[in-house]
């Protein structure tokens, strides 16, 4: 299976050792992975496929919530490098899509609790100043926030944690 989320944190390894290092020889590669990206993505800034069989490239019925955060992330870490503002303009897309479709209408409690998007938001906002990326970041923090068991919690070592049953990613 191809997934989305996998071939976006692909790209974001291959985007941190260019950046550490300066040296493009991974660039091609990182190119491929975004351009694959981006042919995920409706015209709507829906990022609709999020896992195919390989080599059938037939989409499987999955959604991840975290898929879409990762592939803006990719998107933005190719822009960074490149310049070239087709990835910017489809992570913004994908930013506008789940601000003002999916996520329209809802409370900061009824948000995904996605640091990979909070990530996004934060390099989207740099390069656009848009007011929409920051107040939406600030509800998912907000959503974050009211989401952590507090000193009230169930079992003193679920104090900080995340969930009823506490896991480690969330934390």
């Amino acid at each position: 299976e191809v997934k989305l989320g996998g071939n976006a944190l692909a790209a974001v390894a291959f985007a941190e050792h260019i950046k550490a290092t300066g040296d493009k020889k991974y660039l091609p590669q990182l190119l491929e992975l975004v351009l694959w990206i981006r042919s995920m993505q409706d015209e709507n800034g829906n990022f609709a496929v999020h896992k195919i069989k390989y080599p059938s490239g037939e989409a499987v019925k999955f959604e991840s919530e975290y898929y879409p955060g990762e592939a803006m992330l990719a998107l933005m870490r190719a822009y960074e490098i490149t310049l070239d503002k087709k990835w910017l303009d489809a992570a913004e897309k994908s930013a506008l899509y789940i601000i003002n479709v999916r996520d329209k209408g809802l409370s900061p409690g009824e948000l995904i609790n996605d640091h990979w998007f909070l990530y996004a938001l934060d390099e989207l906002y740099e390069h656009s100043s848009n007011k929409a990326y920051a107040e939406h970041a600030w509800k998912i923090a907000q959503g974050i926030i009211e989401d952590q068991n507090g000193e009230d919690a169930r079992y003193a070592d679920w104090a900080g944690g995340y969930y009823k049953n506490p896991r480690t990613a969330p934390a």
